[in-house]
């Protein structure tokens, strides 16, 4: 592994199984995980469902460096991915 890589683990737990499947469509969606997948930086993104809570979703990112992970964040900060995000968490 590079000395530069980047991992993230997130942990999202939403309200309610109503809310993790509006979450679960939009990551399938046309502004969900593949635009992270194609992000410049995004080396590999796996999406995990945690087995001792139904309403949460476990997302593992590995990225080419900090600074563009931060990007990353600073984009979807932008896009208002986070604001829908909120909602349902």
């Amino acid at each position: 592994m590079s000395e530069k890589s980047h991992t993230v683990c997130g942990v999202f737990t939403f309200k309610d199984g109503e809310s993790k499947n509006r979450f679960i469509e939009f990551c399938n969606g046309p502004k969900g995980l593949s635009v992270t997948r194609s992000y410049d930086g995004c080396q590999s993104l796996d999406c995990y469902e945690k087995s001792d809570n139904p309403y949460s979703v476990v997302i593992w990112q590995k990225w080419e460096s900090k600074e563009k992970q931060e990007a990353y964040i600073k984009f979807r900060h932008e896009d208002g991915s986070f604001d829908f995000l909120g909602e349902l968490v």
